[in-house]
């Protein structure tokens, strides 16, 4: 059932309650992955699984990774083995939390990687709002971000879904816990003037320093 149609974005975005699963579980994350990879997932061509478990990432991407052969004989300038043999499988590639130059250099990689057209599914943290990261057609959006007291964080919420829907190219889908659809919408119709206060309030009252472990500096 069709919750909300957004209109502001390049793209028209409909926002729908995830069905088939619940929760960043990962067998049920790794049943999405699948059907993306495998070709279960038609309509679109660029997907998108936000995860906060950098570990659950890496687990889903040691088991997906491919050793078949590519037509790319190697990646330069990729630190992490697993990512760099994820990358030369043309199918997906991750984000995580930029703590240091080497993964700061992984994620640019990835993104651009991403951004052409050579990665068919993108798994990411919510550490994905540092990065332009364009053309998402359909994310998986289990969890939304909360602030340093529990509550729905609009801002950080608003720059993960702001990735989707920001290029033409036909309608564009986020799945989410139903208990978030609402928030979801809210974060997505923001007006530029609501989403400056966000801005400067988070800011100033340091949340995302907390949310996204002192990431956002600027």
């Amino acid at each position: 059932m069709r919750r909300h149609s957004m209109q502001k974005y390049p793209s028209p975005i409909d926002v729908f309650p995830m069905r088939f699963y619940l929760g960043e579980h990962e067998n049920t994350i790794k049943e999405v992955m699948s059907r993306i990879l495998h070709g279960g997932l038609l309509r679109k061509t660029k997907f998108a699984i936000i995860i906060n478990s950098e570990k659950l990432i890496m687990d889903l991407s040691r088991e997906f990774v491919s050793t078949s052969a590519s037509n790319r004989e190697h990646i330069r300038g990729i630190n992490d083995n697993i990512l760099r043999r994820a990358l030369l499988s043309g199918q997906f590639g991750y984000i995580l939390d930029h703590r240091n130059a080497e993964i700061q250099n992984d994620n640019k990689i990835v993104a651009d990687y991403f951004n052409m057209g050579e990665l068919k599914l993108l798994l990411a943290t919510f550490s994905i709002i540092h990065w332009p990261v364009n053309g998402i057609q359909e994310m998986y959006l289990p969890r939304i971000p909360n602030d340093q007291y529990g509550k729905p964080d609009l801002f950080g919420l608003a720059q993960i879904v702001g990735k989707v829907g920001d290029e033409q190219g036909g309608s564009c889908t986020i799945y989410t816990d139903g208990k978030n659809i609402d928030i979801v919408a809210q974060a997505l119709n923001l007006s530029p003037e609501e989403y400056e206060d966000l801005r400067i309030l988070n800011n100033k009252d340091g949340f995302m320093k907390t949310i996204f472990k002192g990431l956002l500096n600027k």
